[in-house]
């Protein structure tokens, strides 16, 4: 499914995402993503802010793969908890819990 609208992370909500290092560090204002919430899958454009652009930062650059896959939890205006991002995949049917 394809969102073209703009993604904010709200404070309290937490969002699994997936992104492309190389596109965090071309990115202005708005970074292509892939969420991942319950069994449904989507890509949209993140919202890049000073504060979440800071922490996802510093995430990338401590990590040497391509692909970042996250969790991202706004806990108030200016924090954001991110931690690796945590999947099952279900081959029998075919679904994706986060």
């Amino acid at each position: 499914m394809l969102n073209t609208g703009k993604m904010k992370i709200e404070i309290g909500e937490k969002k699994t995402l997936e992104f492309k290092k190389e596109e965090f560090k071309g990115a202005d204002t708005l970074l292509p993503v892939t969420v991942y919430e319950n069994t449904l899958v989507s890509i949209e454009l993140l919202e890049i802010n000073k504060s979440i652009g800071k922490a996802l930062k510093n995430i990338i650059e401590s990590s040497d793969k391509e692909n970042t896959f996250v969790t991202i939890q706004r806990t108030s205006m200016k924090t954001y908890l991110i931690y690796p991002g945590a999947a099952v995949i279900e081959k029998v049917r075919k679904s994706v819990s986060v």
